[in-house]
């Protein structure tokens, strides 16, 4: 059968090339030049071949010649790079359509070619995963120092009608609404900067709905910093989940912190939340928190108890409605990093965009983190590291795990401290959820790290 994964914000180089002016600082991530790229692997034993498609804003296509996948193979199709038929224009930004006839999991991966600023990665989306209601968290107007760009992408296969309706922080009335209509396959990409201030005010924090008249869409957004180096980027949820499980929560750990996004979906919610160190054990939380229908509420685990030089995993329970969750961590070295949380596990999970570097400050570095998010304890997990051909490498013992208890796995772990660039497979007899934090050491300036966080793919 063949899969469809969808990947927003795909351009050539010119999606942030602004020329600036005088009120932007030097070093802005909102204001720089970037380019992407697609990161797939196969997640079968077989070999099939993956095809792209490209939309621009009005729905136009731009085709990729076939490509040959063997089993557990991954690769990378860099836009720009890679030939389409058409060829894409200079500035290209829209969306595009990964067609395989094996299974694959898809990442997106934004960055500039200096190598200066955050890079932005998030997951595509299963053509089921649409839905005609899809929202965002947390979306944010040069509040924080950080800007929000968004992607909203019609996967239907005809010309769909949305209505994006912006909520401030606690409101459970939009601040402003706006009507777009969307070709079939192609996207409506913005910046929160594009709207005029007496619509959406500077300082704006909030969240986002989308409403579709006909046909599905999903989302995504990018946030990066107004006068910093710092950028990440996380997917869109088409429904609120009952129960959410953070695998990375962070209390002044590794000179970092994380804090959540929590928005009521579809409803009011009340839940209550519990953050545990690895072992399992509650750490602090809250009870009995109260949203209205769209609010938006910010949650700091050191607030909530936690001590500090703590990290571990959290859990989000609702009593009422139903919620979703963005997980942001900030740290001290300059960077930040963004990932949506999960209500559910599986007990296989792919990692397409998995690296090491023998050198921290010459490339990248994977740190992956698995949560058990089951009642029972995992007694058997495995992280299967596969090199870019698809060759099993190595492979790394994680059990056994009490329910939200979290470990940790790497490349040096499993295979050894080499430059190494493939793909992960987590396997559990209980279902588990995984993030993977992408990170690098620099020295430019205030800033001595980028990284970003991009969550495991559930696989059959």
């Amino acid at each position: 059968m063949k899969k469809v994964v969808v990947s927003i914000f795909t351009v050539l180089v010119a999606l942030f090339a602004f020329t600036g002016s005088s009120n932007v600082q030097a070093q802005s991530a909102t204001n720089a030049t970037w380019t992407s790229a697609i990161i797939y692997q196969n997640t079968s034993n077989s070999s099939g071949n993956l095809s792209v498609t490209f939309y621009d804003g009005s729905g136009t296509e731009y085709s990729v010649a076939s490509l040959p996948v063997t089993a557990f193979k991954s690769g990378t199709i860099q836009v720009g790079t890679v030939a389409t038929s058409p060829g894409l224009p200079a500035g290209f930004q829209g969306s595009a359509v990964v067609s395989s006839d094996v299974n694959v999991a898809v990442t997106y991966l934004q960055f500039d070619s200096s190598a200066a600023y955050g890079r932005m990665i998030y997951n595509g989306f299963t053509a089921d995963q649409g839905s005609l209601n899809f929202s965002l968290p947390t979306i944010l107007k040069q509040k924080f120092g950080t800007t929000s760009r968004v992607g909203v992408q019609n996967i239907g296969n005809t010309s769909t009608s949305v209505q994006l309706r912006f909520f401030s922080s606690g409101s459970a009335t939009p601040t402003f609404t706006d009507n777009k209509t969307i070709p079939a396959k192609a996207s409506y990409i913005f910046s929160l900067n594009d709207y005029a201030n007496g619509d959406i005010p500077v300082g704006f924090t909030g969240s986002l709905e989308i409403v579709s008249d006909s046909q599905p869409v999903v989302a995504a957004s990018q946030e990066t910093s107004d006068s910093g180096r710092a950028a990440y980027a996380f997917e869109g949820v088409a429904v609120g989940e009952q129960k959410v499980f953070v695998p990375t929560m962070i209390c002044k750990k590794w000179d970092a912190t994380s804090y959540y996004a929590v928005q009521a979906v579809g409803g009011d919610a009340t839940f209550d939340i519990d953050h545990f160190d690895t072992d399992g054990t509650r750490q602090g939380g809250q009870t009995n928190v109260t949203l209205t229908s769209g609010a938006k509420l910010s949650v700091n685990p050191c607030a909530d108890g936690v001590a500090a030089d703590l990290n571990g995993s959290s859990v989000i329970t609702t009593s009422s409605g139903r919620i979703q969750v963005v997980v942001k961590v900030v740290s001290d070295a300059g960077f930040s990093t963004g990932f949506i949380a999960r209500g559910t596990g599986a007990t296989r999970q792919a990692l397409p965009y998995v690296r090491w570097s023998s050198d921290a400050a010459s490339g990248y570095r994977s740190y992956i983190a698995v949560m058990n998010v089951s009642d029972s304890t995992a007694s058997t997990v495995t992280a299967k590291y596969y090199d870019d051909a698809g060759n099993l490498v190595g492979t790394h013992n994680l059990g056994p795990l009490l329910p939200a208890q979290k470990t940790n796995t790497s490349v040096a772990m499993a295979v050894g401290a080499v430059d190494w660039n493939g793909s992960v497979v987590i396997e559990s007899d209980q279902p588990v959820l995984v993030t993977n934090r992408s990170q690098i050491n620099v020295s430019l300036g205030d800033t001595s790290q980028i990284a970003e966080d991009y969550t495991g793919i559930e696989i059959p």
